[in-house]
């Protein structure tokens, strides 16, 4: 895949975690400020705008692409690269792992959802495919956030819908890129 395909595919996942498009310089002050929040890593709204094509181009250095694609939830630049890659063809396959359906389960059980490299989330299920975070460890998820997920597939990327923290615009989130995420009922 050519390096501008790679580029405008980790815009357009930008774009969707923050839910708004880059038009104004006010986007890419509200951008930098989110980056610095998930990342803990200051990108100036400079390099955001030439990352876009805003002003003109210099070439891209490693370190802000692998701050990108953390921000968007890989653990670097060639990690996303590889993702990309690997599902050039669409990445369709066929799955024989277990399937929780979550409308099967009573308001207040307690998941523990696991995926690499070292994320765990415990979540708290409030009935109707919403979720609360309880406690993270090593997530970009955050004690309070809310989500809706009406089923998990053991082995498989689990996809958030309807992320909600105060003070940022609500988002999709996906969990276990690579590899998938495991899950675990809590007493």
């Amino acid at each position: 895949m050519e390096k501008e395909q790679l580029y405008q595919l980790l815009r357009d996942d930008i774009v969707r975690c923050v839910g708004f498009e880059m038009k104004t310089p006010r986007d890419f002050d509200a951008l930098a400020t989110e980056i610095d929040k998930v990342t803990h890593v200051r990108l100036s709204s400079h390099t955001l705008k030439r990352f876009w094509g805003y002003l003109k181009s210099v070439e891209v250095r490693c370190s802000t692409l692998d701050t990108l694609a953390r921000f968007v939830g890989y653990t670097s630049w060639e990690g996303y690269v590889n993702v990309r890659e690997e599902n050039i063809d669409g990445g369709s396959h066929m799955s024989m792992s277990a399937v929780l359906d979550v409308t099967t389960i009573e308001a207040g059980t307690r998941l523990r959802l696991m995926w690499r490299p070292d994320r765990c989330v415990v979540v708290r299920y409030e009935g109707h495919g919403l979720f609360v975070v309880e406690d993270n460890v090593n997530s970009k998820l955050r004690f309070g956030d809310t989500f809706r997920c009406f089923r998990i597939v053991a082995h498989e990327p689990l996809v958030l819908t309807e992320l909600r923290r105060p003070g940022m615009a609500q988002c999709s989130y996906i969990c276990g890129e690579r590899g998938g995420v495991i899950y675990d009922i809590l007493k």
